[in-house]
């Protein structure tokens, strides 16, 4: 019979089925060399937690002492990581800023129809968002599924099949269609 723990009447029934009337009761020690009538888990419930000690090395530390600790190590990583690597980590932090500065200058005019984009799908998503509430709210597919072909059909009539030049009217419909693409992958 293994338990985590003893109570006290199941200890006096090992006590009284392991000792002769002569000898004393036994006594649970807390020790793995010496072989006892106990399972391996066993605890006494007055010895449980009594040598338990918390926070018996906490140091606390102010701000000040923590940076004075922070630099004492950064000059130490400094030392050991030598000017070369320093040298190669400002290089690679030069060359990532040239390159976005370059790719900002390069595709400025993609960046602001991104982001014409970007504010239109946000946009359309929370003025649509009561009404996919609603869609959602009852777990109906049928509805969802309707909802879905209807927008699909929609964007595919709507969609630009070709045209080089740019009229207000092209401009006009690509944005209609990219709202309704807005709308279909909420729905969906």
């Amino acid at each position: 019979m293994v338990t985590t723990r003893f109570t006290s009447k199941k200890l006096l029934s090992v006590n009284k089925q392991l000792n002769s009337p002569n000898q004393q009761f036994i006594k649970w020690e807390k020790v793995l060399y010496k072989h006892q009538p106990f399972p391996d888990n066993y605890t006494d419930d007055a010895l449980f937690l009594d040598q338990l000690r918390t926070n018996v090395n906490v140091v606390k530390y102010s701000i000040v002492e923590s940076i004075r600790g922070g630099a004492i190590v950064m000059s130490q990583v400094d030392l050991f990581c030598g000017s070369k690597t320093i040298l190669l980590i400002n290089l690679i932090i030069c060359l990532i800023l040239l390159s976005l500065i370059t790719f900002y200058r390069c595709f400025y005019i993609n960046l602001k129809n991104h982001w014409q984009t970007l504010f239109t799908i946000f946009t359309f998503g929370y003025a649509f968002t009561p009404v996919i509430r609603t869609l959602t709210t009852t777990i109906s597919t049928d509805t969802i599924w309707a909802s879905a072909i209807i927008l699909f059909f929609v964007s595919l009539l709507v969609h630009d099949y070709g045209m080089d030049f740019a009229p207000m009217r092209v401009f006009l419909i690509k944005e209609f269609k990219k709202s309704l693409q807005c709308f279909n992958c909420f729905v969906c």
